[in-house]
């Protein structure tokens, strides 16, 4: 799993909270560099959507969520 994000926008490992909805990332792309989060964190996919962990207005703020709930 790879994304792009300015430089401002990376944080220390562990500094932003996750829950079991959440892909742990493979490279990190900044425009001056390309950081490796492999080794610091373990592969986790589950495949799967853990409705308990989103709230209400996550879901409402995600249009695919809102689809993917109502065909459950």
């Amino acid at each position: 799993m790879v994304t792009t994000v300015h430089e401002t926008q990376v944080r220390p490992a562990g500094d932003i909270p996750t829950t079991s909805h959440d892909v742990p990332l493979d490279l990190i792309v900044t425009p001056s560099r390309v950081i490796d989060c492999r080794p610091h964190r373990p592969a986790r996919a589950t495949g799967r959507i853990d409705w308990a962990d989103l709230t209400e207005e996550k879901i409402a703020a995600i249009p695919l969520l809102q689809q993917l709930r109502k065909s459950l």
